[in-house]
Order: structure tokens, then C-alpha cells, then sequence
């Protein structure tokens, strides 16, 4: 029984790699898989979060995305491969249009709101997107350093 469950591990390992181009790009290999790498994206209200609360609410959303969505097999290779976060400021309606949005591609997210903030999104979590498609959707927000 172990046997054959390792094996459906490994068939599936191989094509989670197809499926992803590049999973563990060498420096030997091109610049092009780089755009194939998953990246998590965060996005953060830095107007109506200070930066340790900024801290706070990433960690929490990250860690309620991850325990409410650990059967995605995208986020799995993600924490697995990857590793690789995003965090960019935004506003409480920028989430939600992305959410929405993603929404209709079948891509999951998680919005953050405190009740102390009108109960709008303060941080939001969203599926892990190769680095290209990435940057076409997040592209407009500015990075956040912490």
C-alpha cells in the first residue's frame, strides 16, 4: 500500500513540474522560466495599518489562507518549490475587485477585515500566480517593505 501511495506522489510531483515550467530554475537556465515561478501575493492598507500591524495581519492572512486552502495543489507546490511572497499596499476596494476577479478564473483568496476598520478588507491573500501573470494583475501597487 505505501508503495503505490509513493508512487502516486511522484506521478504527481512530475506533473506539477510539466505544468510548471522551471520549477527550480538553475543559474544555467534562462531568464524565461523566472516569469514560470510562483510568487504569493499579499496585499496590505498601509493607510489604515501602521507597519507592525502591517506585520501582524500578512502573518494571520497567510496562515488562515494556507490551513482554510491546504488541499490547493498550486499552493502545495508553492510552499514546497517556491516560497517566494509578494506584499504590495493597496485599498480595501482593490482587494475586493481582485477577489472578485479571481474569483471568476476559479483562483481562491482570502480577505482580512477588523472590526475596528469598518469591517473592510485590511489584508488579502491570493493564489499563487506565476511571476509574469503576477505582475500583469499587481503591477499597479506599490511594494511593501517591512
Amino acid at each position: 500500500m505505501g508503495l503505490f501511495a509513493d508512487l502516486a506522489l511522484v506521478r504527481r510531483e512530475r506533473g506539477l513540474q510539466t505544468t510548471f515550467r522551471g520549477a527550480t530554475p538553475t543559474a544555467a537556465e534562462s531568464a524565461a522560466p523566472d516569469d514560470q515561478r510562483l510568487r504569493l501575493h499579499v496585499l496590505l492598507d498601509r493607510e489604515r495599518l501602521g507597519l507592525a500591524r502591517c506585520a501582524l495581519f500578512a502573518g494571520r492572512a497567510i496562515a488562515q489562507f494556507m490551513f482554510e486552502h491546504e488541499r490547493n495543489e498550486q499552493l502545495r507546490f508553492w510552499a514546497n518549490r517556491h516560497k517566494t511572497i509578494v506584499m504590495l499596499a493597496a485599498h480595501a476596494a482593490d482587494m475586493q475587485e481582485l477577489a472578485a476577479y479571481l474569483a471568476k478564473q476559479q483562483k481562491v483568496s482570502h480577505l482580512i477585515t477588523d472590526e475596528a476598520l469598518d469591517d473592510l478588507p485590511v489584508a488579502a491573500v491570493y493564489e499563487p500566480l506565476p511571476a509574469m501573470e503576477g505582475k500583469v494583475l499587481f503591477g499597479r501597487f506599490a511594494p511593501l517593505a517591512l
